[in-house]
């Protein structure tokens, strides 16, 4: 079979994208395919050229894997799908997980609209071992990065966390997970969601941990007349966490989580947190699978007739152990479950 890996969104790969063309190559040379490269692809010096070929060739029966896509956006742009495509992305809860997809990434993968068989899915040993390992290492998908952790030790801890508190995720609110796939400004569904709760009986506190990028990149368009008077507002009420302090260290004292379609998500389940979520994230399945904004306040009190603690965990160990790839032997056997 002819496999062509061309680079789309990324052309020039570092860390962990260089990884995943790592063992993506070497699991197809031992699948027994035959492997092109596209040239404008680069940084592969660690890569055996005996097992790939520089250079695509088109052919109508070809499988292409492209990186950071999805398959409505490749239609769209007139690019070459063969008989099959595969989308590969970074993902969580560490940099040494991706995922390998037929349709997208994130929450536009096959598994956001698809429910995977995942109930039946042992998780004892997965949260036995792995599971707390990754909690004392603080992972996140980014955690290969020594620039964002020299910033991450470099920030001040917030030592008095509220507990028992309801956590409010923010995310990159220019990303197109939230304004392209849940369209919508981001930080405006945020303000509702803590408007709704501020405004209801409940008398938990909030955390609102906004994105890390947020501080970085919030003086653009629209900061100054609407971010900074809103978080200005938050600040008199609520914890506002506007740095990149861990959410590891927050998880342990949430009650629970609102979040849009975060892949913090994943790091809520490896804590056992319940999640409300209303941006359709792969993970849906096991929260409280918001559509609308007044069901917010029913669900934040009544966490017991819709949360389910095992299914919750063995949806986790089947993402992780199934679905997920973060090494030669996993990503192998994912490839062989796409390419059959």
């Amino acid at each position: 079979m002819n496999i062509n890996i061309v680079g789309h969104r990324y052309t020039e790969l570092k860390a962990n994208w260089h990884t995943m063309y790592e063992h993506i190559v070497n699991a197809l040379y031992d699948l027994g395919h035959k492997t092109r490269v596209q040239s404008k692809v680069v940084l592969r010096n660690k890569l055996d050229h005996k097992k790939f070929i520089e250079g695509l060739k088109h052919t109508n029966d070809s499988v292409y894997i492209y990186n950071h896509a999805y398959l409505l956006e490749l239609q769209q742009l007139g690019k070459f799908l063969g008989s099959d495509t595969i989308i590969m992305k970074p993902g969580a809860p560490s940099s040494n997980y991706f995922a390998l997809d037929r349709i997208g990434y994130a929450c536009t993968s096959s598994i956001t609209y698809k429910k995977p068989y995942f109930e039946d899915t042992p998780f004892e040993d997965l949260y036995g071992t792995e599971i707390p390992a990754l909690i004392e290492n603080k992972a996140n998908k980014w955690d290969n990065s020594h620039l964002r952790r020299t910033m991450v030790e470099k920030t001040p801890k917030l030592d008095d966390i509220p507990k028992d508190h309801i956590l409010i995720l923010g995310q990159v609110h220019h990303d197109e997970t939230v304004t392209d796939f849940s369209f919508g400004d981001h930080v405006k569904k945020l303000a509702a969601v803590v408007d709704r709760i501020e405004n209801s009986n409940l008398k938990n506190p909030l955390v609102i941990k906004m994105h890390p990028s947020f501080v970085g990149q919030s003086k653009g368009k629209g900061y100054d007349e609407f971010y900074k008077p809103l978080i200005d507002a938050w600040k008199e009420k609520h914890t506002v966490v506007l740095s990149m302090q861990s959410i590891h260290d927050f998880l342990p004292y949430s009650k629970i989580a609102v979040l849009e379609n975060s892949s913090a998500g994943i790091e809520c389940l490896m804590h056992n947190v319940p999640i409300i979520s209303y941006g359709y994230p792969e993970y849906h399945w096991v929260t409280f699978d918001m559509r609308h904004l007044p069901q917010l306040i029913w669900a934040i009190e009544n966490v017991s007739k819709w949360w389910d603690e095992k299914k919750s965990k063995s949806w986790l160990a089947w993402y992780l152990t199934r679905y997920m790839c973060h090494d030669f032997e996993s990503t192998r056997r994912r490839l062989s479950e796409l390419l059959q």
